[in-house]
């Protein structure tokens, strides 16, 4: 899978295979039906402008030729081959976004090149707007993730405060490890091999409620209580105050609750 929704998704937050499996909810929408349409018509226009300039004989205007392609090819092959090569051995599990952001930056130049070429030796006004948008939106998802994760941390004092311990609390799977480590100098993962007696088999926990993620990696976390976008998942709210995170460019603030992962005993 080379494409998981990490960054650039509907929710604006890290959403990769491992990450909202533990949050047993949806999260609220960043880029909403009008925005999508929008990008999408110019990905598509941005595409069919390729296409054309395929078939386009030169560009307009005087091109410095101080960089040519020989140039490029010098100071960008021999480093992409490599870290190609470094990124094999992920090549049979997932290969996220975020590994192929050098490769990117390279092709960028490239592209740039091959316009100044083809199209017109000076890069017009567009470029300067699409680079605009493309940081005010990272600075946006940077600050909201940052925001989200001290949320995260509020909650967990919270519960703190009400005398429930870290352990008794899935509270994603990053915070989880920090909490493991705190009672174990490893974490309990298959792969360990030293030393050997290292890893730990766990029992699969009961099939009632929610599960907490990579539960025999934090085999010291016995979660009674979870978080989540939505109240009323697993075994519903708990008695605890949610909350509020700030969301820029969003039009309303998120909120994480606190949600039981079993049902309270009977009176």
């Amino acid at each position: 899978m080379l494409f998981n929704g990490n960054w650039v998704s509907v929710h604006g937050i890290y959403e990769g295979v491992v990450s909202l499996s533990d949050w047993h909810s949806t999260p609220p929408l960043f880029l909403h039906t009008g925005v999508r349409i929008l990008l999408t018509i110019a990905s598509l226009g941005g595409f069919a402008g390729l296409l054309v300039s395929l078939v386009r004989s030169t560009a307009s205007g005087s091109l410095d030729t101080a960089i040519t392609w020989r140039t490029i090819a010098i100071l960008l092959a021999p480093i992409s081959a490599v870290y190609t090569v470094l990124l094999l051995p992920r090549a049979t599990g997932l290969i996220f976004d975020r590994y192929l952001l050098p490769l990117l930056v390279f092709a960028t130049l490239v592209v740039v090149r091959y316009y100044q070429e083809r199209v017109r030796a000076q890069l017009s006004a567009a470029f300067a707007v699409l680079v605009l948008l493309m940081a005010i939106y990272g600075v946006a998802v940077t600050h909201n993730t940052f925001s989200l994760y001290r949320a995260r941390v509020a909650l967990a004092a919270e519960l703190n405060a009400q005398g429930i311990p870290d352990t008794s609390v899935d509270n994603g799977w990053e915070y989880n490890l920090g909490v493991e480590l705190q009672h174990s100098d490893h974490i309990n993962e298959p792969s360990l091999t030293y030393p050997a007696d290292a890893y730990i088999p766990v029992p699969l926990p009961p099939a009632v409620g929610c599960q907490m993620l990579w539960y025999d990696y934090t085999p010291h976390i016995h979660p009674l209580y979870g978080i989540s976008f939505q109240p009323d998942v697993c075994a519903g709210p708990a008695p605890f105050a949610p909350v509020h995170y700030s969301r820029w460019l969003a039009s309303s603030p998120g909120t994480l609750y606190v949600v039981r992962y079993t049902l309270p005993p009977n009176p």
